[in-house]
């Protein structure tokens, strides 16, 4: 048994391990094959994988508009609002900062209007508290109607399924590759995390413009906030827009799974429970292929291509995500009349919070397409 795994998407019918253009690596039990890609940043390619998954995604929030036609959009707008937060919690402590500094340059402090501002911040914090209780509470809510809707997809599927149907279903959703209506739900919120992150990234920018005094100056902070980000999406190691396949070649691994289908094939079940011996057997051999594999790492493909990122690509990205804060001293200590200490403190931090968010944003936009391409596409439609 060679369990294989499959971007279904991306891998076409010409697609072949033995064609010259392909690159083979062993990536911990998997031999994964990969079309070599030239371009640096195959634009084309993502392109074509978002024109795949937009249908899906439109189709989705169509049907949970229907199932829960108060609680999704309030659950949807819970959680855009929730990704700006931090920036509206930045903005009303730079306020606060502000008004101290301007106390301490005047001699005087206006306790009042301090008083006020410490006050808000921490009223916003709880109700920020008060908002992500309801929208736990309504995301429980959703994603129950929603796993029960597929559900009874499913079941009714199974039922009115002529025999043919049933055994097609039963080999297209194996054990390898089971349809999860938990999953639906998570995948859509990974999506929905993205965009979220799309609105924070804006706000984020819109609050830095603030902070700034020409516009200039807006696009060298927006150019140093992009560089680390986006140069680290190019260079770090991704099957994201590559055609790949992979298949296990580890004996150990694949007995090991093996022995799984055996356990837990009905057709077997009588025969292991009515002899011991046959159980004992099994447990043992497959101690001794856990213990045969050893540390070899079953873990995604795609999971596992992306910690090939070298040590120097770290140490750059580090560098680079330092640009802006070093633009930043340097614009104070040569021009300190344009600065105040409030400002200072908080562009760079502001900067950072950018950067992270970018990072994060990316990072999400991998996760969603991966889990789209799992949990949905290999099912679409059902």
């Amino acid at each position: 048994m060679s369990p294989d795994v499959k971007d279904l998407k991306t891998a076409n019918e010409n697609f072949s391990p033995a064609d010259p253009s392909v690159e083979t690596l062993q990536l911990g039990v998997w031999k994964v094959s990969i079309a070599k890609n030239p371009a640096v940043l195959n634009l084309k390619a993502r392109w074509h994988k978002i024109e795949i998954l937009l249908p899906i995604f439109k189709r989705l929030t169509y049907d949970f508009l229907t199932l829960a036609p108060i609680f999704f959009p309030l659950l949807c707008l819970q959680m855009m609002f929730l990704r700006v937060v931090p920036t509206l919690k930045w903005h009303l402590l730079n306020r606060s900062l502000f008004l101290i500094e301007a106390g301490l340059t005047q001699g005087r402090f206006d306790t009042r209007t301090i008083a006020l501002a410490v006050a808000a911040h921490t009223t916003f914090g709880c109700l920020i508290a008060i908002l992500e209780y309801w929208r736990n509470q309504f995301e429980h809510i959703v994603q129950t109607r929603i796993v029960q809707h597929f559900e009874g997809i499913l079941f009714k599927l199974k039922v009115t399924a002529d025999l043919r149907m049933a055994k097609e279903f039963k080999n297209e959703n194996n054990e390898k590759n089971p349809l999860n209506v938990q999953d639906v739900w998570y995948t859509y919120r990974c999506a929905l995390q993205a965009l979220g992150r799309v609105l924070s990234i804006l706000a984020q920018l819109s609050y830095i413009t603030t902070l700034v005094d020409t516009k200039k100056e807006l696009l060298i902070y927006v150019i140093l906030f992009l560089i680390k980000p986006f140069t680290k999406d190019l260079l770090q190691p991704s099957l994201w827009d590559k055609p790949w396949t992979a298949t296990s070649t580890n004996p150990s691994f694949n007995r090991m799974e093996s022995l799984k289908s055996i356990a837990s094939d009905y057709k077997y079940k009588q025969e292991t429970i009515s002899n011991g011996k046959i159980t004992e057997y099994l447990v043992e051999e497959y101690g001794k292929a856990r213990q045969s594999l050893g540390d070899a790492s079953a873990s995604y493909p795609p999971a596992q291509y992306a910690t090939r990122e070298r040590v120097e690509l770290g140490i750059v990205s580090a560098l680079l995500g330092d640009l802006h804060m070093f633009y930043c001293f340097a614009s104070a200590v040569l021009r300190p009349s344009r600065f105040i200490l409030s400002k200072v403190l908080m562009l760079p931090k502001a900067g950072d919070l950018l950067v992270e968010e970018i990072d994060e944003f990316l990072e999400d936009l991998h996760n969603t397409h991966q889990q789209f391409d799992k949990n949905l596409v290999p099912f679409w439609p059902l």
